[in-house]
Formats: C-alpha cells, structure tokens, sequence
C-alpha cells in the first residue's frame, strides 16, 4: 500500500505557523495514525507495549515546525524521556529512527544500556546510520556508532540516534509497499530497543 506521496511535502510550502500547523493535521497526521495502528501488531508480537504520541509542536509560537513526526514509545504519558522510535518528515525526505533524546539523560542507565547495544547496531545493515542531533537531518555512517556512544555518555546535550532516511525523490515514495518497508526497517532495529527498554 502507498500511503505516502511526494504531495506530503507540500506541507512545508506554507510559511506560516498556523497554515502548516492545519496541513500537518489534516494530511499527515491521519497518514501516521494508520500507519502507527498498523505497526501495533508487530510490536504485540514482539512482547512490547507501544504507545502512540503525534507530534503536537505546541511550543511552537512563531515559526512554523521544520519537521513533523509520530514517535512509539513505552509511556502512555509522554515519550522524550524514554528509548523510542520516531516516523517522520523534513522538507526533502521521510526518516525512520531510534532515539535517546537529551531528555533521556534523566535515567542515569541509558548511557550504559546504549553502551551495551552498541553489538546489536553494528550487525544492522549498512543502509542504517546514525546522528547525535534530533534536530539537524541527515544520519552518519554505522562506523561512527563507538564515537556517538561516547559523545552521548560524556556530553549533557548529546544524543543519539540509529535509523534510516528515504529522500523525497528516492523509490520509497513510488513503491506499493512502503508499509513493509517500514515494518522491516522497525524489525532491523528492534533488538537494539528491547536492550534499552526491557534491558535484555
């Protein structure tokens, strides 16, 4: 099923707050709730409870949001805090990823649960890459994986991330199964959450 187009991307045409703000909720956001309703029976058949969060951008006031997203995570209350995956979009191409956000810092054991994941991520495909920066897009070679790992133990604001980006002019936005690919791509990184949530 193609439940995603390059047409999504107009949402970032809109240069202002509230007019991207009514885009991403009457276009993107429906397009993430089903895809996330699909992807709870994966996560059930993995042992994992999994709750829903679409991104809000309340704190937005002025700018409007360069990036929009649904995160999995285990907390019914919130997810910034706990290991999650996020689905989203920039302006020029859709991301998939597991993050450690700064806020994840809060739990002291995160740096040594990553540490000791750090096996599981380099046996992933190299179609995979990581980032220390929620907020710049764009994802770096597995081969860094050690380097992240210690810039996220040792510097406060330093996060980490495992994940895949598909370019808005790639075969992802033209293929009948973007939905597999997904789930796949989930699957790939599954191991590496069940170590920094259920500390396996």
């Amino acid at each position: 099923m193609e439940l995603y187009d390059k047409s999504d991307f107009e949402i970032f045409n809109d240069q202002t707050l509230q007019g991207r703000l009514g885009k991403i909720k009457q276009s993107i956001d429906p397009k993430f709730e089903t895809t996330g309703n699909q992807l709870q029976g994966l996560f059930n058949s993995q042992g994992l409870t999994v709750f829903q969060h679409v991104a809000k951008h309340a704190r937005r006031t002025v700018n409007p949001p360069v990036d929009t997203w649904i995160a999995f995570g285990p907390n019914k209350r919130g997810y910034k805090k706990d290991p999650h995956f996020e689905l989203g979009f920039w302006d020029d191409r859709m991301f998939l990823k597991l993050c450690l956000l700064s806020e994840s810092k809060a739990n002291p054991f995160n740096a040594k649960y990553l540490a000791d994941s750090e096996t599981a991520i380099n046996q992933i495909s190299d179609r995979y890459g990581v980032s220390s920066d929620h907020t710049k897009k764009g994802m770096h070679s597995l081969k860094l994986t050690e380097d992240y790992i210690d810039k996220y133990a040792n510097f406060k604001s330093a996060e980490f991330m495992v994940g895949i980006e598909w370019m808005k002019d790639g075969a992802f936005f033209k293929d009948l199964h973007q939905f597999e690919i997904i789930q796949q791509s989930i699957k790939d990184l599954i191991d590496i959450y069940k170590i920094w949530v259920i500390r396996i």
